[in-house]
């Protein structure tokens, strides 16, 4: 056999037929879930299209040793399930192959309890012939399909749609194995797939055992491992990969060794030399151990891992909210102090992460469940639980109440600044919550010039109103102030009111943002959890309103792993990162649906400003949505905009300078200080060629939004150039569009995985008339004008009309060109002229082939 090579789905097509036309066998091998059935299928409709005949046939089939015995010399068999072949059936196949029959095999590694290795051996000893056949096959091992890859398979399998976290959660979960990422579309349409706040499968039904990704491990776990090993491999999948030499550590060497052997541990798809076991194989062996087994499971594995926490390495994220789930204050009370002392803190963490993001009934459960004393949590700690669990005015009243001695001190000491900051920000946020105006406490308050500029910042990030005055102090403090966290607070500010005016400040820079959050992120996170949040947010909608180009985005989502609360961190931004990709690539139906989710995943305390934003810039239908009066209208506008709704957008909502009516609610002093976003000048580019008709500026003006990045805007510039060429009958003109439109919607699907032309608002619809559509047929068939003319009874100034009217309609500037049209549309000049009238789309060219003639 042929060195074993590892090829990408992509390429797997060219490889298997190129290996058949030598005339060598093809085995195709894979694990689990690899897709081994599906690229049979496609192997078989390559075939198909090529006019080679394929059998198929399944291994497991009571028909199959006559199927192979049957199928006719010059014919690709194609056997799935190779590997639980009976010794008969392998025996049929090792007789034809070699014999005129091409023959693709595929299969799983060899499963507990198979008998095809042995079955090979004996007949390899049978018959020594076959040996030299088996060496001469091509064995091909199917790799995991690459992001991208599965994403489109997902979405084009899915019969709704797949939001971004949900698609990340499935490639996490599926390991990249196209047939566990389909079996987990069924999961998740049956709610047993957990996308958030991390991945994970929850309770399963009966029937969803017989999915293929769930039935293999269920059979290998009821029959090969024993209960322990079970509740250990379900422990190993809850804490994710490790390496060898950790696995063994955690569960010890005879349990590594069984599931190894059974196939229960694998290497991990993402990180070289980590191995772990699949969530699928979790949830489906969980029917194969006790709980009281597992629940000892996970402390002695929980208990392991804090060792790791006493040495002053956190653990990650993942793995300190179970150690906290699963420890409780009795397992620790048999350690030492200092363990306790760690557990607690560990334990303290993850509530901040849960009640950051609303969670506080998870949070008063971990509470409960250790016993730490309230007196051992944080004021700030204290004031978010109470927060939760009863109201806003509840926790002002707490916050009011404690003294100045409970102030937490940060990493700073006693002249840090980090604990009035973090104080000031909560009392803000939890005013605005309660309803009642912004009154800072004792402790926040004094004759310091730097504590009133804070005081100011915390006030004006938690109301929704527009700046006004306050815009300059605020541009005096993003410039002058001593404390780092309020003079970017205080640019942030400022930078989203002029973004949501069109604007930008001419001093923001968004790299120089990121850079300022990701230092202000290696203090204390905890101490400045609120800071950072906001920073965050605001940063991300900055980009959301300002970014130039697509991927962009994916260094905002970097950053949100700098953030406590990472995995919940980077849900949000995930969101929004998906929401402008639809909206920029024109769907706004999933742009709307991200846009929600983002919404409903920010951290709880955010201030107000910010929610506000967010409420205000819904991507609801401009229809539905009223338009926000003064600077805010201009909202409205770009949703107009982005829905394609050119007729709606307001021409004074793009002027040229900051004194248009847009920018009327910014103060003077600050107008001088913004720049105009460059996508503006596209986009009104557009709207001017629009209203004036004209297609060449159409074209410049596409051009253009494709450089900003506005896909969608410059496909719908693109088609009405297109229409406009088509009423002018410019059939050069039309073609350039068309292969302008082919370009974008190319450079659309390579950002988005869901993109479907159709997503796309249809191109004009055009119809050849009976006389056109006979006249186009006669000249691709080399008639000349006056033969043409003679034929139909008209005079050849009547054909050349016609012509010139079907030319334009299909894109195409010659008879040559009109002739290739035809007959790629399959439509040549052999078809009759006198059939019915054509329905071309313009875009045919890049859509399926249509009848020409429609009844």
């Amino acid at each position: 056999m042929e060195g074993e090579i590892a090829v990408p789905h992509e390429r797997l097509l060219r490889t298997v037929l190129e290996a058949l036309d030598a005339g060598r066998p093809v085995i195709l091998k894979g694990p689990t879930g690899s897709g081994r059935t599906h690229s049979l299928r496609q192997i078989a409709a390559a075939l198909d299209a090529r006019g080679d005949v394929a059998v198929a046939v399944d291994a497991l089939s009571d028909q199959a040793e006559t199927a192979v015995r049957n199928a006719r010399t010059g014919s690709v068999l194609l056997l799935d399930d190779y590997e639980r072949a009976p010794q008969e059936l392998l025996r049929a196949v090792a007789e034809r192959t070699g014999a005129g029959l091409g023959i693709v095999v595929a299969g799983a590694e060899q499963l507990p309890g198979s008998r095809y290795g042995e079955h090979v051996a004996e007949l390899i000893s049978a018959h020594p012939e076959l040996e030299a056949r088996r060496r001469a096959a091509r064995l091909i091992e199917l790799q995991p399909l690459s992001p991208e890859t599965l994403a489109r398979l997902v979405h084009r399998s899915a019969t709704y749609s797949i939001d971004a976290n949900t698609m990340r959660a499935i490639e996490r979960l599926s390991w990249r194995r196209p047939g566990w990422a389909l079996d987990l579309l069924e999961l998740l349409r049956n709610g047993a797939l957990v996308t958030w706040p991390r991945p994970r499968i929850a309770r399963l039904r009966p029937e969803d055992h017989l999915l293929p990704s769930l039935a293999a491990p269920d059979e290998i776990a009821s029959r090969h491992l024993e209960p322990r090993d079970v509740a250990l491999a379900i422990v190993l999948a809850e804490i994710g990969p490790r390496s060898w030499n950790g696995v063994a550590d955690l569960v010890g060497p005879e349990t590594l060794r069984r599931l190894s052997a059974t196939g229960f541990l694998l290497p991990a798809p993402y990180t070289a030399g980590l191995f772990g076991v699949p969530s699928l194989y979790a949830a489906a062996s969980k029917r194969s151990t006790e709980p009281d087994i597992l629940a000892e499971a996970r402390r002695e594995v929980a208990e392991l891992l804090l060792t790791q926490e006493e040495f002053g390495v956190p653990l990650p994220e993942h793995e300190a909210e179970f150690c906290a789930r699963v420890l409780t204050a009795r397992a620790g009370a048999g350690g030492t102090a200092k363990a306790g002392a760690h557990q607690t803190a560990l334990v303290r963490r993850v509530m901040n992460d849960l009640l950051a993001f609303g969670e506080g009934a998870s949070a008063r459960d971990l509470l409960l469940r250790l016993g730490t004393p309230a007196q051992g949590l944080s004021l700030l700690t204290r004031a978010r639980l109470t927060a939760l669990l009863r109201d806003a005015h509840s926790a002002l009243q707490l916050l009011h109440t404690a003294g100045d001695e409970e102030t937490d001190v940060g990493a700073g000491g006693a002249g840090d600044p980090g604990p009035r900051i973090a104080r000031l920000l909560l009392t803000a946020r939890l005013s605005a919550g309660a309803g009642l105006t912004f009154a800072p406490g004792p402790e926040t308050t004094g004759d310091d010039p730097a504590l009133d500029d804070a005081r100011l910042v915390a006030r004006r990030w938690n109301d929704s109103e527009a700046l006004g005055d306050d815009a300059v102090e605020l541009l005096r403090i993003s410039q002058q102030h001593p404390w780092p966290e309020i003079s970017l607070l205080a640019e942030q500010l400022l930078a989203l009111e002029a973004a949501f005016a069109g604007f930008r400040l001419r001093t923001s820079d968004a790299e120089d943002a990121e850079r300022r959050i990701a230092e202000l992120s290696i203090g204390d996170t905890e101490l400045r959890r609120d800071v950072l949040e906001c920073a965050a947010v605001a940063q991300a909608i900055l980009r959301f309103s300002t970014a130039l180009q697509l991927g962009e985005d994916q260094r905002l989502i970097a950053l949100t792993e700098k953030l406590p609360g990472a995995a919940r961190q980077r849900a949000w931004a995930t969101h929004l990162a998906a929401a402008r990709t639809a909206l920029l690539c024109g769907d706004t139906e999933r742009a709307r649906l991200e846009w929600t989710l983002f919404a409903s995943r920010l951290p709880r305390f955010v201030p107000v400003r910010l929610t506000t934003l967010v409420e205000r810039f819904r991507l609801a239908d401009p229809d539905s949505a009223p338009r926000s009066p003064g600077p805010m209208r201009y909202l409205g506008d770009m949703r107009a905009y982005y829905f394609g709704k050119l007729e709606e957008v307001r021409p004074d909502s793009f002027g040229l300078q900051p004194s248009a009516p847009r920018a009327g609610g910014i103060a003077p002093e600050i107008q001088l200080q913004l720049v105009e976003l460059p996508a503006l000048r596209s986009i009104r580019a557009h709207l001017e060629a629009h209203r004036a008709g004209n297609p060449a500026a159409l074209l410049r003006a596409a051009d253009s939004l494709t450089e900003c990045g506005y896909l969608s805007a410059a496909h719908t510039a693109l088609r009405e150039a297109r229409r406009i060429f088509l009423r002018r009958r410019a059939s050069g003109s039309v073609a350039a569009a068309d292969a302008k439109l082919a370009e974008l919607e190319s450079r659309i699907s390579r950002h988005a995985p869901w993109f479907d032309h159709a997503q796309l608002a249809d191109r004009s619809t055009a119809r050849l008339t009976p006389r056109e559509s006979a006249t186009a047929r006669l000249a691709a068939a080399g008639l000349s004008n006056a033969e043409i003319a003679a034929q139909m009874g008209c005079s050849a100034r009547t054909v050349e009309s016609h012509l010139a009217q079907a030319r334009a309609k299909l894109g195409v500037a010659n008879r040559s060109q009109l002739s290739e049209r035809l007959s790629a549309l399959g439509l040549g000049p052999e078809a009759r002229a006198a059939r019915a009238t054509p329905e071309i789309r313009p875009d045919a060219q890049h859509a399926r082939p249509a009848a020409l003639d429609s009844r």
